[in-house]
């Protein structure tokens, strides 16, 4: 739940209308992680103001089994990285393409991290889906990292 919380931008304590909850929703479902969110609320007896949310998520199905590709980085030390970052983040994921993007901006900004602080502006990190099985689902996803266009 945490990583929902982290992606809807809001966090307890935040006052929130309706407009502003559902742009936080939007936000989780763009990340191509949950297909769906239902919530409801209920007022807290003491407080006039004060409720709890009660959220109910759809995760899109893992289909694929993701691995990273880079020189001179470790995988292992890469997705350790991204679990301390998010526990959302693990190997099994579903090939949206925004779940891609999502992983992808977080492993470059592992890349920032640990040794290549200007690494957006000259690299980019890709993934290269395929199939096991020759058939039309992605099961499987490389990241890599690949220089941007007119960068020298």
């Amino acid at each position: 739940m945490l990583s929902v919380i982290r992606l809807a931008q809001i966090k307890a304590g935040d006052q929130v209308n309706f407009v502003k909850l559902h742009g936080a929703m939007q936000k989780v479902t763009q990340s191509g992680l949950i297909s769906n969110i239902d919530f409801e609320y209920e007022s807290l007896p003491d407080k006039e103001t004060d409720v709890v949310l009660h959220l109910k998520c759809t995760d899109v199905k893992p289909t694929a089994r993701a691995s990273i590709q880079i020189s001179e980085v470790k995988e292992d030390e890469v997705w350790n990285w991204l679990t301390q970052v998010d526990p959302l983040f693990t190997r099994e994921m579903p090939p949206t393409e925004a779940a891609i993007r999502l992983y992808s901006h977080w492993i470059g900004k592992y890349m920032e991290s640990h040794g290549s602080p200007k690494f957006e502006e000259s690299s980019a990190v890709v993934a290269d889906a395929s199939s096991s099985n020759r058939g039309n689902s992605t099961d499987r996803l490389v990241f890599k990292v690949v220089k941007r266009r007119g960068v020298k």
